[in-house]
């Protein structure tokens, strides 16, 4: 333990401390709906901590607080995709992005908000880490050994972080060290209520009362809930779609641009003749919830598409993924028999666990259906890949040291590619221009 790091000498009145959390008690609910404190149980301190925050819901980080020596304190704070900051290894304290700066009057020993505002969208199953520092000293207050999970129904903080001193922007010394503070959060989603009609365009249908543009997510609850279905318009554009057990959202032609994930919990989507376009520069996600998800076009060429769940046979829509895109499919069980697909992409196949479990992935596609340009790794010998039916390329490549198997026709009209020092076996004919 640095000599920097010893407990020092904290003093504040129980009347002053009351009227500082009413204080911030009531800045809170103006910057967000939602507040959870961690555990106020500090025993230590140094220039910053860090910690991760997990979303069970898309929602939005409005503000967060900290507890500290007191005093007017210049504050920056960072956030980072992924967990780095319970990393059991120190995270690196590069690729971090600055949500801002703020010099901040902060109580004694208490959680203060801090007014920076940061209105960070967390994705539902998403991770971020995040790093609150003290740029001038050493004032941060924090719990040697950590302060575990501190959880309610829409995010999970992971207190077991680092200790942060001083640095550009800061160095991870000490470890665990347990945050101290507060994350104060909203919902990212405007919900569906249909209170005067189906129309997507009247803000008289959505709880806030604001048509829904590239920012908010869009929540489609139980219809049994809501006094009319929403129905898609000409055009439309939003942050991502959750349909919830039982909700309805009807497609009709709309052509709607989607800078997030799409989430189907176990409602319907009627598409029609609607085209939900991906459009964002970061990872977007498609749970299907084993349904469909109507006609889709991959726009996306800066960060891939992973679809998480099972691709079904009711898939009956087009699947059109533009050049320089990814699709990654991370299901066991994938049936494109009844998609129309245009990829000029890459869709990539084959999951793995490690070496530590057998994985496989089982693929049934068409004679008549191209995949376009695919890759299949199947990292260790523990993998297999399986295509159920016949199934044809334009570009096929093969790596890893697992298994790929075509049970029926296999058709390549371009390039074939394979680094496997695994098996490979093509147990029907093999044609095209590409066949060896």
């Amino acid at each position: 333990m640095s000599s920097r790091e010893s407990v020092r000498n904290r003093f504040a009145s129980r009347a002053f401390l009351a009227l500082v959390a009413l204080m911030f008690a009531a800045l809170a609910n103006a910057q967000g709906a939602f507040t959870l404190t961690t555990p106020q149980t500090q025993n230590n301190g140094q220039a910053g901590v860090c910690f991760t925050i997990e979303a069970f819901n898309t929602i939005k980080i409005w503000r967060l607080g900290a507890n500290m020596d007191g005093g007017s304190i210049p504050l920056a704070i960072y956030y980072k995709q992924g967990a780095h900051a319970v990393a059991s290894s120190a995270p690196a304290n590069t690729g971090w992005t600055l949500a801002g700066t703020a010099t901040a009057t902060m109580a004694t020993n208490a959680n203060t908000q801090i007014p920076i505002d940061i209105d960070l969208i967390i994705p539902q199953g998403e991770t971020y880490s995040f790093a609150i520092v003290d740029t001038a000293s050493t004032r941060m207050n924090y719990t040697t050994g950590g302060t575990g999970q501190t959880a309610d129904a829409n995010i999970e903080i992971n207190g077991q972080g680092w200790g942060l001193s001083s640095g550009s922007p800061f160095n991870a010394s000490f470890f665990p060290r347990g945050y101290n503070g507060a994350v104060y959060y909203d919902f990212a989603g405007t919900k569906w209520t249909g209170d005067n009609s189906t129309d997507w365009n009247d803000a008289g249908n959505w709880d806030n009362g604001e048509v829904p543009d590239l920012e908010d997510g869009v929540i489609i609850p139980d219809a049994a809930t809501t006094a009319n279905d929403c129905h898609l318009p000409a055009t439309a554009e939003c942050k991502g779609f959750k349909i919830e057990a039982g909700g309805i959202l009807v497609g009709n032609s709309g052509l709607v641009d989607m800078y997030g994930d799409w989430v189907n919990e176990g409602g319907t989507f009627v598409p029609g003749t609607s085209v939900i376009s991906y459009v964002s520069d970061d990872v977007q996600k498609i749970t299907t919830g084993m349904s469909t998800v109507g006609n889709i076009h991959i726009k996306n060429t800066m960060a891939e598409i992973e679809v998480t769940d099972s691709w079904e046979a009711s898939q009956t829509g087009s699947l059109t993924a533009d050049a320089n895109t990814e699709m990654v499919f991370l299901s066991t069980t994938l049936n494109f028999s009844n998609t129309t697909i245009s990829n000029q992409g890459v869709f990539k196949f084959g999951l793995t666990a490690g070496g530590v479990s057998n994985t496989l992935q089982e693929i049934t596609g068409s004679p008549t259906v191209n995949f376009g340009v695919v890759e299949v790794n199947v990292a260790d010998a523990l993998d297999s890949v399986s295509f159920l039916s016949g199934v044809k390329f334009d570009d096929l490549k093969v790596m890893g040291a697992g298994n790929v198997t075509f049970n029926n026709t296999l058709e390549i009209s371009t390039r074939f590619e394979t680094t496997m020092d695994g098996t490979l076996q093509v147990l029907g004919a093999w044609t095209g221009d590409a066949d060896l």
